[in-house]
């Protein structure tokens, strides 16, 4: 068989070299929002870690956002177009042309995208669900201590000053059962607990163990029964009762 000219040679070489590099852009556009997205955990971690404030929070997630929904859906359909591309063009090629592995996997890459979408999106729902119920938790258990309190003041004249005092059973039954250390979270909460007015009365209050991550409310009542709630710091007898 005769030898193609020098220019036909030239052209096939060129065609695989495109080839070549479209598989190779679709893997390298594939893999781009996994990346950011592993560089972008990264970073929110250390912020979280590092207990930034809460403006340097919202502006950074903010920025994710937009990355996450303009930037790399882009990336994402130009790796699934060009991994199509190369993988045609390579089926049509005459001669034998390296890439196909990397368009599939930038095909696959592209169509998880939406996938990665979705779970971003069911993550923080998943996490709001936790916060609320951390705090009906939280709330349910200063009913629990008001419900104690009473009982307690009812057979000492006073109110208990600690939860040691509560959850005493050397003389009968306990008034409060379980742990309520403040070093040890309940549900994502700390639990504080002192007489007041020569225990006449006493306060009580749950505060995340985690603000903005275990719970956002502080919650606060004493021997009025009433509950009250702070989302922007502890909560105290003039802080809004909850329900209102």
């Amino acid at each position: 068989m005769a030898e193609l000219p020098t220019g036909d040679e030239e052209r096939t070489e060129t065609a695989v070299e495109t080839r070549s590099r479209l598989a190779t852009a679709s893997f390298k556009l594939g893999v781009l929002p996994f990346a950011s997205l592993l560089v972008c955990i990264a970073i929110s971690t250390a912020l979280i870690i590092s207990r930034v404030s809460r403006n340097t929070e919202d502006v950074w997630f903010a920025f994710v956002a937009l990355s996450f929904l303009i930037f790399c859906p882009l990336a994402a359909i130009s790796a699934i177009i060009l991994g199509h591309t190369a993988r045609s063009r390579i089926r049509e090629s005459p001669v034998l042309v390296k890439g196909r592995g990397q368009a599939l996997v930038g095909l696959a890459l592209g169509y998880a995208y939406p996938f990665v979408i979705l779970a971003m999106i069911a993550i923080p729902s998943s996490c709001r669900s936790r916060i609320q119920s951390n705090e009906s938790a939280a709330i349910g258990n200063l009913r629990t201590i008001t419900g104690a309190q009473t009982g307690y003041e009812k057979a000492h004249g006073v109110y208990a000053g600690s939860f040691a005092e509560l959850t005493d059973d050397t003389h009968g039954p306990a008034y409060l059962l379980g742990k309520w250390d403040k070093t040890v979270p309940k549900t994502g909460y700390i639990y504080t607990l002192k007489s007041t007015d020569n225990g006449n009365c006493y306060e009580a209050t749950a505060d995340p163990a985690i603000p903005n991550r275990s719970g956002i409310r502080h919650f606060f009542t004493d021997c009025s029964g009433v509950i009250r709630s702070n989302a922007k710091g502890p909560a105290d007898s003039t802080s809004t009762p909850i329900g209102e």
